[in-house]
């Protein structure tokens, strides 16, 4: 793939990308990501569509879990 000389890594070691709405629980606590996590993103979104609100709320992007 190209990029710029100057261009920044987006990905790394330890650091956890995605939409939270769709995330799974061990994605989001970073930890060890399946197959199955696929699958759970996929079922959010077919109950989003089916049913037009997030499944778990629209709570902030991001939180501190406290």
């Amino acid at each position: 793939m190209a990029r710029a000389a100057d261009a920044i890594g987006l990905t790394g070691t330890g650091l956890r990308i995605g939409t939270a709405a769709y995330m799974a629980p061990e994605q989001a606590m970073g930890q060890t990501v399946t197959p199955a996590t696929d699958v759970f993103a996929l079922g959010v979104l077919a109950a989003y569509v089916a049913g037009g609100v997030l499944p778990f709320g629209g709570g902030p992007e991001s939180a501190d879990g406290s």
